[in-house]
Order: C-alpha cells, then sequence, then structure tokens
C-alpha cells in the first residue's frame, strides 16, 4: 500500500497589490479543482473497497445470523445441562462466550399498528398525560423582536460577511 504524506502549506508574505491578489486567487482556485479531483478519485477507490468486500461480509454476517439461530434452539432445549442446571445465563468454549441475556422491555406496536394510530387513539380518548408535548423557543417569533428584549433573553443577531473564493466552475 501507497502511503503518501501531507504537504505542509506554503508560508507567503502578505499580498501586496493587485496582480499578487489575482494570483493568488486564481492559486487557490487551482488548488480547490485539485482538491475535487482528490476527492472524487478517494470516493472511486472507497467505492472499488466496498464493491470488494461488502457481497462477502453480507455472506458472512447471513452465515452468522443463521449459526447463531441454530445455537439458540439447541441452546433452549437444552439450557439445564448447558447452563449448570439453568443457575447460570453464560457458559464458553475454547472460542466463544454463549449465553442468555436479559433483554429490557421495550413498548412495541402489534402487526398493523403504527405509532400514528397510536397516537391518534390516545387523542381520540383525551388522554393527553400520555403524550409529550416539547416546548422550545419559536425563532421566527424572536427573530421579530426588539434588540433589548433579545439581550434580556440572552441571544443576539450575528452575521456579517465572510470572504470566500470559488471556482468559476462552480459558481
Amino acid at each position: 500500500m501507497k502511503t503518501t504524506t501531507t504537504p505542509k502549506p506554503r508560508r507567503r508574505a502578505a499580498i501586496a497589490n493587485d496582480l499578487e491578489f489575482e494570483q493568488e486567487l486564481d492559486t487557490v482556485a487551482a488548488l480547490a479543482t485539485g482538491k475535487s479531483q482528490l476527492e472524487a478519485e478517494k470516493a472511486a477507490a472507497q467505492d472499488a473497497l466496498n464493491e470488494r468486500f461488502d457481497a462477502q461480509i453480507k455472506s458472512v454476517e447471513a452465515e452468522i445470523k443463521a449459526g447463531v439461530s441454530r445455537c439458540a434452539t439447541y441452546a433452549d432445549k437444552h439450557r439445564e445441562r448447558l447452563f449448570a442446571g439453568g443457575k447460570e445465563r453464560t457458559s464458553a468454549t475454547a472460542l466463544a462466550v454463549y449465553g442468555w441475556r436479559a433483554v429490557p422491555p421495550a413498548l412495541k406496536t402489534r402487526s398493523k399498528v403504527t405509532w400514528e394510530k397510536v397516537t391518534a387513539k390516545i387523542k381520540e380518548r383525551c388522554w393527553r398525560s400520555f403524550l409529550r408535548v416539547r416546548e422550545e423557543p419559536d425563532k421566527e417569533v424572536l427573530e421579530r423582536q426588539s434588540a433589548e428584549t433579545l439581550r434580556e433573553l440572552g441571544l443576539k443577531y450575528e452575521g456579517g460577511e465572510r470572504f470566500f473564493v470559488q471556482n468559476k466552475g462552480e459558481a
């Protein structure tokens, strides 16, 4: 694998005139074009790596999932013997630790029921205490307030200008 080092940016003197300013702008634009080309090459290389390995990884993941499923079925049938009379939750082989982990209970919707349907039923029955209401500042309203009111709330307007250089092809 080829290793590259990142070159240090050249230290240049401050721009002294319009000609140097224009030359520096063109240098920045050329560097940005080179950066875009490097990013495209990187993306193509990443795509090639993904294409090379993704199918293998998915195949191995499927084998792992199937193996775990087969082992869980067997372990469930032979729990007493494999887990010290059912007193233990884990055991081990030379290469693996296996066992049962408690899964915290979680609310799930039943088949063909969505959270939107649950919300609608709660509203139908006027069980508002079952609904969350998120309170947050209304920025659109706040933007219309005086500077004094904003200052009292600990807010301020921030803006201004930021210098940019952009390739003409990107404009």
